[in-house]
């Protein structure tokens, strides 16, 4: 199954935003599948399902896509998985699809209570991973 790019940025964007509205990785995955015309992308989503049910991570669930979701990217969900924070799930996803830079206002710093310094310590961690931001398109097709 070969899927353009922008099927996996789609997928990326629409999991941010229902996790970031409260649903569970699962129930959002859930909700996704239900929207997709294609047979591929209905089959990886079924897959991802059953073994989210399985006890799997969604990071080991996408791994067995390498077209669709590269090493980099992979990366980026075991780093939030490990943080144990689903914030930074939602984070990490926003990055991954271009929607996340130090100047996007989702990206507030952290105050340091120690210090009262900002800390960008999710985009940090991330961008030591040597993960490419996305590049946006020239033209916004949406205006």
């Amino acid at each position: 199954m070969l899927f353009p790019r922008r099927w996996s940025r789609l997928f990326t964007r629409q999991l941010a935003t229902l996790l970031e509205e409260g649903l569970t990785p699962y129930a959002a995955l859930q909700l996704i599948r239900s929207q997709q015309r294609g047979k591929g992308g209905r089959e990886i989503l079924n897959r991802t399902l059953a073994r989210l049910r399985e006890g799997d991570p969604l990071s080991r669930t996408l791994r067995g896509y390498p077209r669709q979701f590269s090493r980099e990217y992979i990366a980026a969900l075991e780093w939030a998985e490990e943080t144990g924070y689903s914030d930074n799930l939602v984070i990490a996803l926003r990055f991954l699809s271009g929607d996340l830079d130090r100047r996007t206002p989702r990206a507030r710093p952290v105050i340091d209570p120690d210090t009262g310094s900002a800390m960008w310590s999710a985009l940090d961690d991330l961008e030591r991973l040597s993960i490419p931001s996305p590049r946006k398109p020239k033209h916004d097709l949406r205006a």
